[in-house]
């Protein structure tokens, strides 16, 4: 079956456009810079060069590297120093011009893993394949995405491959894959659960080694002082909820629930101020979403 079908071209035709006219604006926004363009993007570049500091996570660290660097407005970096290894070799370039070749990066990776979705899904509806060309370019967290410049398309690229190499029939792989997503931010890691809960005890096994590996990879090359500091300064920090002044650029549902009930934003306006239903209730949601996943996944397709 042919992916675009001809008698639909015109239509394939204007969703092209819709792609190309809304990447311009994100393009604009983010090279002109309007406020807080490739916010997140800063925040790995000062954790990239962080890294050849002896604590690269304190917050004089922070200062002092962006201070180095030119960089006025950036997030702290909340992620393990995986990806500030990987994104060693943007310390080459500006961090103006890293961020405009990183919204580049952005682009080949979300039309790498929409092209797989497609190619691999054998949708016959044009109806839903419209619908689902549209939606990535129009979700609103994808938006914040690219304008923030974060690191979400690369880890749904990610998981797109583990779905890939799992249903062609490569069992350490997927773990594997699932290991380095886990390494680079840590929510993948809750998909391990799943297979074990199937009992793919190949998949379990590649993310268990693949976690030993990438870790060891990561002590070596980051330092071990480096690598505990996340585990020691910068985790319980991520635990006890979003980080302050940015709710209204925060996309998760624990930012959700902070712009409802504990906003520390100038931008947003509470219904009522409540910090502790702001963060029981975001652990609510995210053991309500986790569990209403397990059961749509075991539903039998047909």
């Amino acid at each position: 079956m042919k992916m675009f079908p001809s008698h639909h071209r015109g239509l394939y035709i204007l969703i092209v456009c819709v792609w190309v006219i809304v990447l311009a604006g994100l393009f604009y926004l983010v090279a002109k810079p309007v406020r807080d363009a490739s916010r997140d993007y800063l925040s790995y570049y000062i954790g990239a060069a962080a890294l050849h500091y002896e604590e690269p996570y304190a917050l004089e660290t922070f200062q002092s590297v962006a201070a180095a660097t030119g960089i006025k407005f950036a997030g702290l970096y909340l992620y393990p120093p995986t990806f500030a290894i990987l994104l060693q070799p943007a310390l080459l370039i500006s961090p103006y011009a890293g961020s405009l070749l990183w919204f580049g990066v952005n682009l080949g990776l979300l039309l790498i893993g929409v092209g797989i979705l497609f190619r691999h899904s054998n949708l016959r509806d044009h109806r839903v394949r419209v619908a689902l060309l549209l939606l990535p370019i129009l979700f609103t967290p994808v938006l914040m995405t690219f304008y923030l410049g974060q690191v979400n398309i690369l880890i749904f690229l990610l998981i797109v491959l583990v779905w890939l190499t799992f249903v062609r029939g490569r069992r350490y792989t997927p773990g594997a894959l699932l290991a380095l997503s886990a390494w680079i931010k840590l929510w993948p890691i809750v998909l391990v659960a799943y297979f074990v809960w199937k009992r793919e005890w190949k998949v379990v096994a590649g993310a268990i080694i693949g976690s030993l590996l990438i870790g060891v990879l990561t002590f070596a090359l980051a330092g071990v002082g480096q690598t505990t500091s996340f585990f020691t300064d910068r985790l319980p920090e991520i635990s006890q909820g979003t980080e302050p002044g940015i709710d209204h650029l925060n996309q998760s549902i624990p930012g959700f629930f902070a712009k409802l009930f504990a906003p520390s934003s100038q931008y947003v306006y509470p219904l009522i101020q409540s910090p502790i239903l702001a963060q029981q209730g975001s652990r609510i949601a995210v053991l309500l979403l986790m569990v209403t996943t397990i059961i749509l996944v075991s539903l039998p397709l047909c």
